[in-house]
């Protein structure tokens, strides 16, 4: 399958774009060109913040599955949605376990633990995404 990662050279979406390679998906990641794409990867270069630059670089550009990490504005989710729901298979949206409530109700936190993080803005921004 041709996956489509925003952002992909970070630790956690650096090793998971690898271990997708390595079961034989075909790996896209748009990022800002500041990183260098590991070898077998295509690089798509754009600024997320800039949407007319995101869909040149986006152009003809068909994935199945697209894998956000980069997503921390509701603009952000607003653009993918507009760039995307008509032609990904699936869309995955990686989010934050700051997003659960503060401090937790119960141990461990799960996906069952409520929202909200009143403390810290990532975590509010993340959940309104």
């Amino acid at each position: 399958m041709k996956i489509l990662f925003i952002g992909g050279t970070g630790n956690i979406s650096g090793d998971c774009a690898e271990r997708l390679q390595s079961k034989g998906h075909e790996i896209h990641i748009l990022s800002r060109g500041r990183s260098t794409v590991p070898a077998g990867m295509t690089a798509v270069i754009a600024d997320r913040k800039d949407p007319a630059g995101m869909r040149r670089a986006l152009q003809g550009s068909r994935a199945e599955i697209v894998i956000n990490f980069l997503g921390y504005e509701l603009s952000d989710i607003r653009l993918d949605f507009e760039l995307f729901h008509e032609s990904v298979r699936q869309y995955i949206f990686i989010s934050s376990a700051t997003v659960y409530l503060k401090p937790p109700p119960f141990l461990p936190i799960t996906e069952a633990t409520p929202k909200g993080n009143p403390f810290w803005d990532y975590a509010q921004k993340k959940l309104a995404c």
